[in-house]
């Protein structure tokens, strides 16, 4: 594969929990617009399937309270 005869740097996006954790050193998860989270050595090969969707689920979670937060403020002081 010319990307591991040349040395290659190469960035794949996907949203495929199960190719992020097949393919590649690094898996870098965006939320927002911003870094979440930054795997890579040991830790990046350890991770599964589940792992992720776990995370990202958090991450979702973490935005629903606060969109109902933010309208519950907005309700009760707007």
């Amino acid at each position: 594969m010319i990307v591991t005869r040349d040395r290659l740097t190469t960035l794949m996006v996907t949203h495929s929990m199960q190719q992020a954790v097949n393919m590649g050193d690094r898996i870098i998860m965006i939320h927002n617009g911003r870094v979440a989270y930054d795997f890579k050595g040991e830790y990046k090969k350890r991770l599964k399937v589940n792992d992720l969707l776990a995370l990202f689920d958090d991450l979702r979670r973490k935005d629903a309270i606060d969109v109902s937060v933010a309208a519950l403020l907005t309700h009760n002081y707007v």
